[in-house]
């Protein structure tokens, strides 16, 4: 689905219901398994993706995460940018805020 600069996205299906959902793998270190504790405090934001489950291995992280059927802010922004109006521009400004908002209360 995604690669990014720290670790690679998939799209997967959970096998206990079905429902389509992220595999986030990343590289086991400190600050991985720091966002997931985050992501499991913060758990029902509106704004931030569900932390479903975490799987550790000797090398990665495999976080199993809420499927955004939309994709991700960056790819939103890059197909939808010149052409997004204020008001939907608004919107998105404060979801990002309240997730920050939450998310900072957790660092």
């Amino acid at each position: 689905v995604h690669r990014g600069t720290f670790g690679v996205v998939h799209r997967g299906a959970s096998k206990k219901t079905g429902d389509l959902v992220a595999i986030k793998i990343t590289k086991k270190c400190e600050n991985s398994m720091r966002e997931w504790g985050i992501m499991a405090k913060i758990d029902g934001h509106p704004n931030i993706v569900r932390a479903i489950e975490l799987m550790v291995g000797a090398e990665h992280v495999y976080c199993v995460l809420e499927y955004a059927e939309g994709g991700d802010l960056f790819s939103y922004a890059m197909n939808y940018g010149p052409r997004l109006l204020e008001p939907k521009v608004r919107q998105i400004t404060r979801q990002i805020v309240a997730a920050l908002l939450a998310s900072g209360t957790h660092w």
